[in-house]
C-alpha cells in the first residue's frame, strides 16, 4: 500500500500551516509522515489521479489500519443495510445506519427539530420511506396535511379525523386489549386522563367517579362498550353532574359518531396516515390522545417493526395529560419493536416544562435543524453542543442538520436518493 497527501496553498505560510495540520492529524491516528525531499516531483504526479507511483514507498497494512486513513470511510455511520440519512457535509461521506440496531442505540426513537421552512418535514419523510423500502411500516399522525400524497403514492391509507367524515374510533376500545403487565392500570388512567382532558379538569371526586363507572360498565357490558356507556352511567349514578354535563357533548352529534362509537378504521396498509388538520383547536388534545392510545394499543397487539411519526408535537405539550402519555409510549415503544419519530418547530416547547424536558432528550437519534438563537442555545444547554454546533444550527441551510446518534456528531446534508426525492417531492405538489 502506498499513500500519499498534497497539500495545496495560496502562500508559503498557509503552506506550512496546512502541513503542520496535517502531520498533526496524521499523528492523532498514530500516522509517521515523511516529506519526499529533493522528489516532490515525484510525489505530485503519484498524487495525481494517473495511475503511477514514481516514489514506490509501499507498506504492508492491515485493513482495519487501512480505515484510519480513509476520513470518508466513517465506520460508525456506515451500515449497508440502514436507512438513508444524507450524507457528511464535512467528509462527503454516506451516513447509512440502522435505528432499530439494539447494540448501538438504547432506543429506535427520533427527533427532527427546527424552524419552519428548514426541512424537517422532507427529513422525517426521508426516514419514513428509507425505512418502507426495508419493510419497515408507518403510522403518521399529520396535523397539517403534509403527508397525505407521499401516503398515497405507497399505496398506503391516508384518513381524514374530523366531524362528519364517517371515520370513528371507539376511545374505549384499548381497555379491551391486553394489558402491559409492566403497568397493568395504564388503560385505565388514560381513559381517565381523556375524560379530564375533555372536562377541562377531574377532581379526587370527579375521578373516583368516573372510574367507578368505567368499571361498572366494563363488568356489565357484553359487546364492546363505547364512551357513551359511561355517560349513561354516570348520568345514572351522578344525574346533572359537572362531568355528566361536559361529556353529553362528547357521545352525541358529530363528536359522538366520531368519538362514542365502534371503530372504523383499518391499521392493515403498510404505512396510514391520520388528517387532524380540520379539528378545532379545542378537539385537537383530547383527539390526540384518543388516537396514540387506540395506535399504542394496537401497536402492542400486533408487534413489528413500525415509525410513528407525531408532526407538530409541539402543540400538544401544554396538556400535562399529553405529555405523560408520550413520555410514556417513547419509553416504551422499542419493547414492542416500533419507533418514535417526534417533529417540531418549536424545540423551547419540550424545555418549558420537566416533562416536556424528559421526552425532548429521550431519542437516541436527533435531526437539529436552522434554529434561531434563542432556540439553539436552549439546545446547547439540554444536549451540551459545542460553540461551533451551535453557530452551525445557526447559520445552516434549508436541509442541512446536526446529526447526533448516540456518541456520533456530524453535520449533514439530508438528501435522499433520486428516486425517494423525487417522489416525496412530487408527492407535495412542487
Amino acid at each position: 500500500m502506498s499513500f500519499y497527501l498534497t497539500i495545496g496553498a495560496a502562500d508559503p505560510i498557509e503552506l506550512r500551516a496546512q502541513s503542520e495540520a496535517l502531520r498533526a492529524s496524521c499523528r492523532r491516528m498514530m500516522l509517521h509522515t515523511v516529506q519526499p525531499y529533493f522528489e516532490m516531483r515525484q510525489a505530485l504526479l503519484s498524487s495525481w489521479p494517473l495511475g503511477m507511483d514514481l516514489l514506490g514507498r509501499e507498506h504492508i497494512l492491515h485493513t482495519s489500519a487501512l480505515t484510519t486513513m480513509m476520513p470518508w470511510l466513517q465506520e460508525d455511520l456506515a451500515d449497508p443495510a440502514g436507512h438513508y440519512w444524507g450524507y457528511n457535509k464535512e467528509t462527503g461521506g454516506l451516513c447509512v445506519f440502522d435505528p432499530f440496531d439494539e447494540q448501538r442505540f438504547t432506543n429506535a426513537n427520533i427527533a427532527v427539530l427546527a424552524h419552519s421552512g428548514a426541512g424537517k418535514s422532507y427529513a422525517a419523510a426521508s426516514v419514513v420511506l428509507s425505512g418502507y423500502t426495508r419493510g419497515i411500516g408507518a403510522i403518521v399522525i399529520d396535523p397539517e396535511a403534509e403527508y397525505a400524497g407521499l401516503i398515497r403514492e405507497l399505496g398506503g391509507t391516508y384518513l381524514k379525523l374530523a366531524t362528519g367524515s364517517g371515520h370513528a374510533i371507539n376511545a374505549l376500545d384499548p381497555l379491551l386489549f391486553a394489558a402491559d403487565p409492566d403497568e397493568p392500570n395504564d388503560q385505565l388512567n388514560d381513559v381517565l386522563d381523556l375524560i379530564g382532558l375533555m372536562c377541562g379538569r377531574l377532581d379526587e371526586v370527579e375521578r373516583a367517579q368516573v372510574e367507578a363507572s368505567i368499571r361498572s360498565v366494563l363488568g356489565a357490558s357484553e359487546g364492546i362498550p363505547v364512551l357513551g356507556d359511561i355517560w349513561r352511567e354516570l348520568e345514572r349514578t351522578q344525574s346533572g353532574s359537572r362531568v355528566s354535563t361536559i361529556l353529553h357533548r362528547w357521545v352525541t352529534g358529530d363528536l359522538g359518531r366520531m368519538f362514542s362509537a365502534p371503530t372504523n378504521v383499518d391499521l392493515g396498509a403498510a404505512v396510514v396516515g391520520f388528517n387532524v388538520r380540520d379539528l378545532s383547536e379545542e378537539l385537537i388534545p383530547p383527539a390526540f390522545l384518543i388516537l396514540a392510545n387506540w395506535l399504542w394499543a394496537a401497536l402492542r397487539r400486533e408487534r413489528r417493526a413500525r415509525h410513528l411519526l407525531i408532526d407538530e408535537v409541539g402543540l400538544l405539550l401544554e396538556h400535562e395529560p399529553v405529555r405523560r402519555f408520550l413520555i410514556r409510549l417513547a419509553r416504551r415503544i422499542r419493547k414492542y419493536g416500533g419507533s418514535l419519530i417526534l417533529v417540531s418547530q418549536n424545540p423551547g416547547d419540550f424545555f418549558e416544562t420537566k416533562d416536556g424536558a424528559v421526552l425532548a432528550t429521550n431519542p437516541s437519534i436527533l435531526l437539529l435543524g436552522s434554529q434561531k438563537h434563542s432556540e439553539a442555545v436552549k439546545l446547547q444547554k439540554a444536549f451540551n453542543l459545542t460553540d461551533r454546533q451551535v453557530n452551525y444550527l445557526e447559520t445552516a441551510d434549508r436541509g442541512d442538520f446536526l446529526l447526533v446518534a448516540g456518541p456520533n456528531r456530524a453535520p449533514i446534508h439530508v438528501m435522499a436518493p433520486p428516486w425517494m426525492d423525487e417522489l416525496i417531492v412530487r408527492s407535495r405538489g412542487h
